[in-house]
C-alpha cells in the first residue's frame, strides 16, 4: 500500500509539470504567430525607367574657306558652278530633305531676286548621300525657278555627328533674248539660302533624338560669289604665233593676241590697254614708243605712235599712244564719230580674230644693256557696272579692256551706248608678258 501511495503522489506531480510544461511551450509559440494586418486600399505600381535623348543641332553657313570666285558667263550656258555651302551638325547624325534657294542680289535681297531671276532656268545641288563619305558628293537633285526659288526635296543629304559637310550649287542659265522680259546684260546675281520669304522651306532631321530642323530654327544664308550674266562674252589669250625675236626699227610687231567670241553672239572690242617694260630702247623722242606724241596730243591712223591690225592685214583697226610715265599704251578701236552709231571691231559669233601691235622701236645709246621689250594686256581686277565707254574711262583712267556683247535691243552699240564692259573676269584673263629680244 505504501508503494502504490507513492506512485500515485509521483504521478500526479508528472502530471502537473506536463501540464505546466505544455502551458508554458503553447505560450512561447504564440509569441511567433504572424501579425496580421489590413491590406491598402490600392497599390502603387513602379513605372519603367526612361533615357532622355539629347537633341543634336544643324548649322548652315557659306563656304568661306574656298568660296567660287565671282565670274562671268554667257546666257545659255548650263551646269554652272555658282556657290557653295557648309553644313554642321553636333551631337547627332542628320538627315537633309528640303532646301530652298532663291535667286537674289549680293546683299542677299529677297525682293530684288523678282528682277534677276529669269536669268536662271534651274538650280542644281550636288550632296553627300552617306555618313561614312561625307566628302564624296554623289547626290545631285534639280529643280527648275518659280518665281525667285528652287525648291529642292527629298533630298537624303547626309551630315555626319559632330562634322561637316560641302554642298555645290550649280546653275542653267536662261537664254539672253536682246533685253527681253527684265533679263539684262551686265544682271549680277547671287545664290541664297532662302529660310524667311515665300516658299523657303528647309527641313532635316536628326537621326537619334528624331529632332526636326526647318527653316525658323535657320536665317538666311547668301553666298559671296557674284556671277555677272552677258549675251555672250569674249575669251583673251597671247597669241604664240609671234616668237621671240626683236627686230627694230620704224612699225615693228611687238605683240600678238586673240580675242574670241563664243557662240551666242557677237562681241565688239572697242580699247585695250598694254603694258609695257623695256630696256635697252628708246622711249621718248622721235624713234621710240611715243614717237614724240603725247597721250594728250592729237593723233589719227596715219601718225598714231603704236597701232593695230588684224593680224596678216594692212588696214589699222585700232589707234593709241604710248605713256612713258606709266609705261602703258592706250588704244582705241575704230571709233566712230558719232555716239550713236557702232564703234569698236567686231569678232562675230563662234569666231576668233589675232591681232597685231606695232610700234617703233629704236635701241638707245647704252650698249650693255640687253635689247628687250615686254607686252600683255593689262587686267582690269574689279568689276565696273556696264556704262558708255566715257563713264568707264572716267571711273578707271587705267582700264585693260573695254567690250560690248551687244546686248542692245537697239541695234546699235556706240560708244555713248550704256552697255560697254571693263576686262574684270574675261576668260584667259590675265595673260602673262610676252618678251621678244
Amino acid at each position: 500500500m505504501k508503494t502504490k501511495k507513492k506512485w500515485l503522489i509521483g504521478g500526479t506531480i508528472l502530471i502537473l509539470l506536463a501540464t505546466l510544461v505544455i502551458g508554458a511551450s503553447s505560450n512561447y509559440l504564440g509569441a511567433f504567430k504572424p501579425k496580421l494586418t489590413t491590406a491598402p486600399s490600392s497599390i502603387k505600381t513602379m513605372e519603367p525607367a526612361t533615357t532622355k535623348v539629347k537633341a543634336g543641332t544643324l548649322s548652315v553657313e557659306k563656304d568661306a574657306s574656298s568660296p567660287v570666285e565671282n565670274q562671268i558667263a554667257p546666257g545659255g550656258e548650263d551646269d554652272l558652278l555658282v556657290a557653295r555651302f557648309k553644313l554642321t551638325a553636333t551631337d547627332e547624325d542628320f538627315e537633309v530633305d528640303t532646301m530652298t534657294f532663291a535667286v537674289t542680289n549680293s546683299s542677299g535681297s529677297l525682293s530684288a531676286g523678282s528682277s534677276l531671276a529669269d536669268c536662271v532656268a534651274s538650280l542644281t545641288l550636288l550632296y553627300p548621300t552617306s555618313l561614312s563619305t561625307p566628302s564624296v558628293l554623289d547626290g545631285s537633285t534639280s529643280s527648275a525657278i518659280a518665281g525667285i526659288n528652287s525648291q529642292l526635296t527629298s533630298l537624303g543629304l547626309m551630315v555626319p555627328k559632330d562634322s561637316h559637310v560641302y554642298v555645290e550649287l550649280y546653275a542653267d542659265l536662261a537664254d539672253h533674248s536682246l533685253e527681253g522680259g527684265s533679263l539684262d546684260s551686265d544682271d549680277a546675281l547671287s545664290f541664297t539660302l532662302n529660310t524667311s520669304g515665300t516658299g523657303g522651306e528647309f527641313e532635316a532631321t536628326g537621326l537619334t533624338s528624331g529632332t526636326t530642323v526647318t527653316e525658323s530654327d535657320l536665317g538666311d544664308i547668301t553666298a559671296d560669289t557674284i556671277t555677272y550674266v552677258y549675251r555672250t562674252i569674249p575669251t583673251v589669250a597671247n597669241a604664240t604665233s609671234l616668237g621671240s625675236s626683236l627686230i627694230t626699227g620704224t612699225d615693228q610687231e611687238v605683240y600678238r593676241f586673240t580675242v574670241s567670241a563664243d557662240s551666242n553672239g557677237d562681241v565688239v572690242l572697242q580699247y585695250v590697254a598694254l603694258q609695257i617694260a623695256t630696256t635697252g630702247l628708246e622711249t621718248t623722242g622721235t624713234n621710240s614708243l611715243s614717237n614724240d606724241i603725247s597721250c594728250s596730243d592729237s593723233y589719227d591712223y596715219t601718225n598714231a605712235p603704236i597701232y593695230i591690225t588684224e593680224h596678216g592685214k594692212s588696214t589699222k583697226v585700232g589707234i593709241g599712244c604710248y605713256n612713258t610715265a606709266t609705261g602703258t599704251a592706250a588704244i582705241t578701236m575704230n571709233v566712230s564719230s558719232s555716239g550713236g552709231t557702232n564703234s569698236g571691231t567686231v569678232i562675230s559669233a563662234g569666231n576668233t580674230k589675232t591681232f597685231s601691235v606695232y610700234a617703233d622701236v629704236y635701241e638707245d645709246s647704252s650698249t650693255s644693256t640687253a635689247k628687250t621689250i615686254s607686252t600683255k594686256i593689262k587686267a582690269d581686277n574689279n568689276h565696273v557696272n556696264a556704262a558708255s565707254v566715257s563713264s568707264i574711262l572716267s571711273a578707271d583712267p587705267s582700264v585693260g579692256l573695254i567690250w560690248s556683247d551687244y546686248g542692245s535691243a537697239s541695234g546699235t552699240h556706240g560708244e555713248s551706248t550704256a552697255e560697254w564692259m571693263n576686262g574684270y573676269k574675261v576668260p584667259g584673263m590675265p595673260v602673262s608678258y610676252v618678251t621678244l629680244s
